[in-house]
């Protein structure tokens, strides 16, 4: 009998669903974002601060992930000799590329991103996708036809290794506006004289950053609450004796500059529990002022200027104890006795 054989088929047989397919390559993208952010070096600690900080932002970084992952499912899902026509496979591919440079316009990095490559991350962002667009919406006279496996497969290695980037780039951004320098201080009096110990320490400092340290008093004699009224301890050092990031600071005349230090950091961008240790005169200050601020580069062409982020310890010293008066001599306290060997006279007889 001629003819197929019964329970035989005579055309091309439609791929086995397989869950252990699907498992298997979605598994393999996490596997890969998850080692990239252990390459990067992004703890729990950081992670937690991250979430914190950036939490709008860290939701888009998750939702360049899922998409990524949907784009693999149902490259696992369709079938390999499915086919799409040519424009739209190219039109699928330029809006998953456009997506790419989003993660440098969305996450900026304060003094690493310049505008000049902001823009040009913003302009190959809008020129993607407007090719994109172009291809699907006008019907180019394109007859070829691509795999939708292949197009999906693609868009989902763009979008996991933007994902990647967006969350370096995040974690760089979260770590350097919540840098601060950490300042410990402590008056040591030695008598009429005293020191300042203090401390400071700080970490993730670009290339050509570095700490101020910065120790200012305010002399005995002059009335803090004619001055300040009811104003606190930092406003009323803020009103007198400004911030101490200009040199007119220095000549308020009711402040007056004791000392000041630079401390760079090691090769790692970290100040590590570095000491000052500055001698002056209790009798001299009745407030002393120890401002621990960073010197930040805006941009790598231009030095470093003393920003917004300082550490500030404010330090009251109580009057100085009088010094003691002389103890009288035993002439002064026996007036006219005589004392073998003191020099005094003796007392004459009445």
């Amino acid at each position: 009998m001629n003819g197929t054989p019964q329970g035989q088929g005579t055309g091309t047989s439609s791929p086995v669903f397989s869950f252990d397919r699907v498992g298997d390559f979605l598994g393999l993208l996490l596997a890969v974002f998850v080692g990239a952010l252990n390459v990067i070096g992004l703890t729990s600690e950081e992670l937690t601060t991250v979430l914190r900080n950036e939490a709008p932002s860290a939701s888009l970084v998750t939702a360049f992930l899922l998409f990524s992952l949907v784009a693999a499912m149902v490259s696992v899902l369709v079938a390999s000799d499915y086919k799409i026509p040519m424009r739209v496979g190219i039109g699928i591919a330029g809006l998953a590329l456009a997506v790419a440079p989003l993660s440098v316009v969305l996450f900026k990095i304060p003094k690493v991103t310049t505008d000049g490559w902001w823009n040009f991350a913003l302009a190959l962002s809008c020129f993607f996708f407007v090719a994109a667009l172009a291809f699907l919406v006008v019907h180019w006279n394109i007859s070829q036809r691509i795999p939708l496996q292949v197009i999906t497969l693609f868009c989902s290695v763009v979008l996991v290794s933007t994902a990647v980037y967006a969350a370096a780039r995040l974690e760089t951004k979260s770590q350097l506006e919540a840098t601060f320098p950490q300042l410990d201080a402590i008056v040591n009096e030695e008598g009429s004289g005293a020191e300042v110990s203090t401390t400071v320490s700080a970490s993730k400092l670009s290339k050509g950053e570095k700490v101020g340290v910065l120790i200012r008093g305010i002399p005995r004699g002059i009335s803090l609450a004619a001055k300040c009224g009811d104003a606190c301890t930092e406003k009323c050092m803020q009103m007198l004796c400004g911030d101490g990031s200009k040199a007119r600071d220095y000549q308020a005349g009711v402040c007056a500059h004791i000392a000041s230090a630079g401390l760079e950091p090691d090769s790692a961008g970290a100040v590590e529990g570095q000491q000052v240790h500055t001698p002056f005169s209790v009798r001299a200050y009745q407030l002393i002022e120890v401002r621990a601020t960073i010197c930040e580069r805006v941009s790598s062409a231009k030095p470093c200027d003393w920003g917004r982020k300082f550490a500030l310890a404010f330090l009251g010293l109580p009057p100085p104890s009088p010094s003691p008066s002389p103890s009288p001599s035993p002439c002064q306290s026996h007036p006219g006795d005589a004392q073998t060997g003191s020099g005094c006279a003796p007392r004459p007889d009445p």
